[in-house]
């Protein structure tokens, strides 16, 4: 659509519309806000990835200590909740977790 538009603009321009000046500052002015949006929409979606493994981890770290918890002494908890986090880190992912 923002093509057709700006195709549309460019074939105006070029048969030297008497208001060439205004639409080709409009179509640079559309251009550089389409241009921003696609910038914030990509911004977005990788907030909204990075959110999503986060909470994953998250889920699978309350997964891990429910099972250790039933099945392991407190002391082992500990060990296992570092080993975790350092399976985590070398899988060249940085997570914070809550121990």
């Amino acid at each position: 659509m923002i093509e057709r538009v700006l195709n549309t603009g460019s074939g105006l321009v070029a048969a030297k519309h008497f208001a060439t000046p205004d639409i080709q500052h409009k179509m640079n002015e559309l251009s550089i806000d389409w241009d921003d949006l696609m910038s914030l929409s990509a911004n977005r979606r990788n907030q909204l990835d990075a959110s999503l493994a986060k909470h994953k981890v998250r889920a699978v770290h309350r997964t891990f200590d429910d099972h250790i918890q039933c099945t392991a002494g407190v002391g082992k908890l500990f060990l296992l909740r570092a080993a975790l986090k350092i399976l985590l880190l070398s899988e060249g992912r940085i997570y914070i977790l809550s121990v």
